[in-house]
């Protein structure tokens, strides 16, 4: 989604009223207007150019791209078959990435977390210099006494 030209929140009713002129300001490229339903988004309302390009974008993405020998699609089958996967594009790259490190730092932390947690010393196991080999064991089987 662009963030240079955000998008309208439009309610249906307010669609019915105003309908030629919503399509006058997509048209001219002032708004991207999206039609809501009780508050959640059900609609879009863009201009035929953009939804051929977002045509021939799923159409790249399931079918492969344009065969230059015959100038038509490889097809789903060529896709499956080969594994073919569309490129990445730039910012999809960096949104990966950034994806990938933050999971890897979150992984990191919680693993930081569960040591620290078994460094933390559990007041039954503690050894005290006086006492006995016997007296280190801990004691799991009073916890069931209390």
């Amino acid at each position: 989604m662009s963030t240079i030209l955000p998008p309208l929140y439009v309610r249906l009713t307010d669609v019915r009223l105003n309908l030629t002129e919503m399509i006058k300001r997509t048209l001219n490229g002032e708004e991207r207007m999206i039609i809501t339903r009780h508050g959640k988004p059900v609609v879009a309302l863009v201009t035929i150019n953009e939804l051929h390009r977002i045509w021939a974008d799923e159409d790249y993405e399931l079918y492969g791209p344009v065969n230059p020998e015959t100038g038509h699609r490889h097809g789903a089958a060529w896709v499956a078959r080969t594994g073919w996967k569309r490129p990445l594009f730039e910012a999809e790259v960096i949104a990966k990435e950034a994806a990938e490190k933050a999971e890897e730092q979150e992984m990191l932390t919680r693993i930081e977390a569960k040591i620290q947690s078994w460094e933390e010393e559990d007041p039954e196991t503690e050894q005290s210099s006086a006492g006995s080999a016997e007296d280190a064991r801990p004691v799991w089987w009073k916890r069931w006494w209390r």
